[in-house]
């Protein structure tokens, strides 16, 4: 791992996974913030696609926080792998790897899609660091189980799914060739089914991009862990601390009936975006970045409230020290 120095404000550096596979990771900010904001992408984009948010965050914020993206295995510019490691534990593992080698101190996680569902994959499975650790969380448009009983989730229980995993296996390069002529037909398809109304044309533009230019085994490896997805156990790790789960009101990948789900896991209240889809960190931008800045104060208060309770005698385990205001 090539390691930043804490004087750089924006910086790009590589972080090894368990498996040896490099990722690509992105900070702004100075390293000793006493806050630090990871931003984990969905299925079949990139660490890109939080652009609108760090940058409102930044505005918002400046030295108090630091951002950190990176891009998922299979994704961006981070190495490809095995597709038998495509699966949403080891993406949870991935990220137990960014985390350590950032170093961060009080984290708040923000997850869209299979990237919300990442995080609850390390907090299942690092439960003793992520109490230290995390001080918050926000999970957008993502499910913790059963996605396949609702919205186009259906789909992944048609055989078809298996059918062009094996192809994808067995001859990779006709299954790229036939992804690459089915481009023209997949465009259209995913500005309609993961966008909702009043998107610009150019957000439109910049989140079909993304999904369009992922490599077909990347696009296909991770839909079988998709089908049989359940982290619900990871979500009662944030029932302590400031969370924010977000839908769009007509998002067909993850409809609203699985942020509430989450939210009765977790304990937090749902917050519907009328108008927006599955890509709604790029249909509603700004009003994401509003909802993140908000999180943080709430999480100021929380961790203020912690430090009262230590003084007075109570137990508690959250990170303290924390004034991002």
């Amino acid at each position: 791992m090539n390691t930043p120095t804490p004087t750089d404000k924006h910086r790009t550096h590589t972080v090894h996974t368990d498996d040896g596979v490099p990722l690509t990771v992105h900070e702004c900010g100075e390293a000793t913030a006493p806050l630090t904001v990871v931003f984990v992408h969905g299925h079949c984009l990139a660490a890109a696609a939080w652009e609108h948010q760090i940058a409102h965050l930044q505005r918002a914020r400046g030295t108090k926080i630091r951002t950190v993206t990176y891009d998922q295995r299979g994704h961006g510019e981070s190495g490809h792998a095995p597709m038998d490691t495509y699966t949403i534990t080891q993406l949870g593992s991935d990220l137990h790897a960014v985390l350590t080698a950032v170093g961060a101190g009080p984290t708040i996680l923000v997850g869209h899609s299979m990237g919300g569902m990442a995080i609850m994959s390390y907090l299942d499975q690092n439960p003793t660091a992520a109490r230290a650790r995390i001080v918050g969380a926000a999970l957008i448009s993502t499910a913790s189980s059963d996605l396949t009983l609702h919205g186009l989730g259906r789909s992944l229980n048609s055989p078809f799914v298996g059918a062009v995993r094996t192809l994808v296996d067995r001859a990779p390069g006709t299954a790229d060739r036939l992804r690459r002529l089915g481009k023209h037909v997949s465009t259209p398809l995913i500005d309609g089914f993961g966008y909702g109304i009043g998107t610009t044309a150019q957000m439109r533009k910049i989140g079909t991009a993304l999904l369009t230019e992922v490599d077909i085994a990347t696009m296909v490896g991770f839909l079988d862990s998709l089908k049989h997805h359940d982290e619900r156990n990871g979500l009662r790790h944030l029932r302590a601390v400031p969370v924010e789960v977000i839908c769009g009101d007509i998002d067909l990948m993850t409809p609203p009936v699985h942020s509430h789900a989450i939210a009765a896991l977790t304990g937090s209240e749902v917050t519907i975006v009328d108008g927006a889809g599955h890509m709604v960190i790029h249909e509603r931008p700004t009003r994401i970045g509003m909802i993140l800045d908000g999180l943080i104060d709430r999480v100021a208060t929380s961790t203020a409230t912690t430090r009262a309770a230590r003084r007075s005698g109570h137990q508690g385990c959250r990170p303290t020290n924390l004034k991002v205001g």
